[in-house]
This record gives structure tokens, sequence and C-alpha cells, in this order.
């Protein structure tokens, strides 16, 4: 795919920057936070990132059940994207 991937790339690193910075920003509004770890879900599954995927489909089906969010899954979440972001960059 060549440069058409490399810009896939740029675009999804970008986007899911400005998800992972939305949501910290948003980590006392439920409902907002649940939107952008939602966001992040459907992208980082476009792009193959099957794990990142997992643990945020996870995070939702916890919120949803128990209405409660739990900060260390969401700093597993965003250990997880830096780890994407620099799996992509190689």
């Amino acid at each position: 795919m060549g440069d058409e991937f490399s810009d896939l790339v740029t675009i999804y690193i970008q986007n899911s920057s400005g998800l992972c910075e939305s949501a910290m920003s948003n980590i006392d509004n439920f409902e907002k936070l649940i939107q952008y770890i939602h966001g992040l879900k459907g992208s980082s599954g476009n792009m193959g990132a099957m794990k990142l995927f997992s643990m945020c489909q996870d995070f939702e089906l916890q919120f949803h059940q128990d209405k409660d969010v739990n900060c260390e899954n969401i700093n597993k979440i965003m250990d997880e994207l830096k780890f994407v972001h620099e799996y992509l960059r190689n």
C-alpha cells in the first residue's frame, strides 16, 4: 500500500492521540469518556490493533455493567495506545 498506508497511519496516530487527550480531559464526565473510548475502539479495530480494540471493548462493557470507571484500565489502554503508535511508526 506504500504511501496510502503511511497516510492512514499518520491519520490514525493523529486521531487516536486526540481521542486519548479528550478521554483524559473528560475523566470525570463518564458519558463523554465512554464516547471517546468507543471512538478509539473503532479506529483501532480498523487499523488492526486488536489488543487495543479488545481493551476498549472490555472497558465499555465494564462501564455499562457497573457504571463506574476504573482508572487503572484507562491507564492500560493509554499504555497500549503508546505501544501501537510506536509499532506503526517503525
